[in-house]
């Protein structure tokens, strides 16, 4: 298997790890129950859902200063003090 989002997805859903281990029913249940929830949550703007799906992956490749640099030019709000705390401050 790869690692891409679908590959992921995938593999979720035939319920084995991307290593081919199965994935636990419990952990499965939780992923599925979790996962209905939020399909569930109203939303308002795509573009929020963007930026939070960038924030969240962004942080593993770029520092705080070249993300804001990059949230600037796309015109999306700066990092915000708890997304600070929460991602690049481990």
């Amino acid at each position: 298997m790869k690692n891409g989002p679908e590959d992921i997805n995938r593999a979720i859903e035939k319920g084995v790890d991307l290593d081919g281990t199965p994935i636990s029913k419990s952990k499965l249940d939780l992923y599925n129950k979790i996962k209905e929830l939020e399909s569930k949550r109203e939303r308002h703007r795509a573009t929020d859902c963007m930026r939070t799906r960038i924030v969240r992956s962004a942080h593993n490749y770029f520092s705080i200063d070249d993300l804001n640099i990059e949230l600037e030019k796309a015109d999306w709000h700066l990092i915000t003090e708890k997304e600070r705390k929460f991602f690049f401050e481990k």
